[in-house]
């Protein structure tokens, strides 16, 4: 009940549309001209808590992440991880169906082959809930500005292999809260 009340007020898409454009605008007068954008990619696997009211899930996903360096230690990151692991609590099951997000992404320089990094940005959520096998709430969709940090370590630095601690906040808002901590490799392209 609580689940269904909280996402009946949520505006989705331009919210995430608004945020998004405004953050690659800016980004673009930061960027200058003589840096050759650097893209890189990932793919990792994420521990997911979520809390709805007083009961907490603990599920599982993968993600895959697509970035580019606009300029040294700032770059812009586009997030997206599905459930693979649903969780059963009480009489509720929790799943995450899909989980998008779009991230400024803030370096530390870096220092025997360590950095750490800041994640600021904004995303989209989609969480099923089932009670009791009657199927009621549902999926219902979050958006929120989302933040992370985490540590990265450079496995080979020259062919550009990092791998990667962090943990981010996908949501919170009152009786609702979903964060991912994960591990996963990022290659420089």
């Amino acid at each position: 009940m609580i689940f269904s009340r909280m996402c009946a007020t949520r505006v989705i898409a331009p919210q995430l549309r608004t945020m998004l454009y405004t953050m690659l605008c800016a980004l673009c007068f930061i960027a200058p001209t003589a840096y050759a954008a650097t893209p890189y990619g990932g793919i990792g696997a994420n521990y997911l808590r979520a809390s709805i009211s007083d009961t907490r899930f603990a599920m599982a996903s993968t993600e895959a992440r697509l970035g580019v360096y606009l300029r040294p230690q700032i770059a812009i990151e586009l997030h997206a991880a599905t459930g693979i692991l649903d969780s059963s609590e009480q009489d509720a099951e929790l799943s995450l169906d899909y989980s998008a997000n779009a991230y400024l992404r803030l370096e530390s320089p870096e220092r025997k082959n360590m950095k750490i990094y800041v994640l600021l940005g904004y995303g989209q959520s989609s969480l099923d809930l089932d009670r009791s096998d009657s199927g009621l709430p549902g999926s219902e969709s979050f958006n929120a500005a989302s933040y992370g940090l985490g540590f990265e370590f450079a496995v080979r630095r020259e062919q550009g292999l990092y791998l990667d601690l962090g943990w981010q906040r996908h949501y919170a808002d009152g009786k609702i809260e979903l964060d991912a901590a994960g591990l996963s490799l990022r290659m420089m392209f």
